[in-house]
């Protein structure tokens, strides 16, 4: 028979901590206030879907390469790219 342990969701400092994790050594400009707020606005959320998000900002300049017409640099993450 399959045996089922309870994993609770993170807390915040924890919540914080893995989308410094999932940012690895990704060029951002989010400050560890931006970070604390993230993980303040995704209680509730579990690492796979930090996981997810960090994933899913990370890709948005490569979906705005794949529809633009123009090219010009594009800069670090930043914080509002996860609103």
């Amino acid at each position: 028979f399959e045996k089922r342990i309870y994993i609770p969701l993170p807390e915040e400092p924890a919540r914080a901590h893995m989308f410094r994790l999932h940012l690895g050594n990704t060029p951002h400009s989010l400050s560890d206030a931006d970070l604390r707020q993230l993980a303040h606005k995704t209680d509730g959320y579990s690492g796979a879907d930090i996981s997810i998000i960090v994933r899913d900002a990370l890709m948005q300049p490569v979906r705005k390469v794949q529809s633009a017409t123009h090219f010009k640099k594009v800069g670090p993450i930043q914080a509002a790219i996860f609103k």
